[in-house]
């Protein structure tokens, strides 16, 4: 057996979504949304994109083009991720799963904030 971890891709491709989306439902439990039901709604439409919203608030894009960037950046972090969660090993997947956790956790919320703000 080599050294390289080798997930299945259905088993990398679900833990790469876990990665991205568990740390982005973080505002509902610790930040301001519990106060506002407006902002609430707001996040919970925008929550299939939140791990990719720092590039359309970064670039100030509206609408469309908003949902588009933010919808092509979450979807290649998923792939990226998944396949580093395929190929490299144990120890590297996972400092790139904790490193994707952070990320996305800190985007979130600060996307949360700003919704309140």
């Amino acid at each position: 057996m080599s050294a390289v971890a080798r997930r299945t891709w259905p088993r990398a491709l679900g833990l790469a979504a876990l990665t991205l989306w568990v740390p982005a439902l973080l505002p509902y439990l610790i930040g301001p949304l519990r106060e506002c039901d407006h902002c609430m709604a707001t996040y919970a439409m925008c929550l299939p994109i939140v791990p990719g919203i720092f590039l359309p608030i970064v670039f100030a894009l509206d609408d469309a083009p908003f949902a588009l960037v933010g919808a092509l950046t979450t979807l290649s972090m998923l792939g990226g991720l998944a396949a580093a969660m395929r190929y490299l090993s144990l120890p590297w997947s996972r400092a790139a799963q904790t490193a994707v956790i952070l990320a996305v956790g800190f985007v979130a919320m600060v996307f949360s904030t700003l919704l309140r703000a």
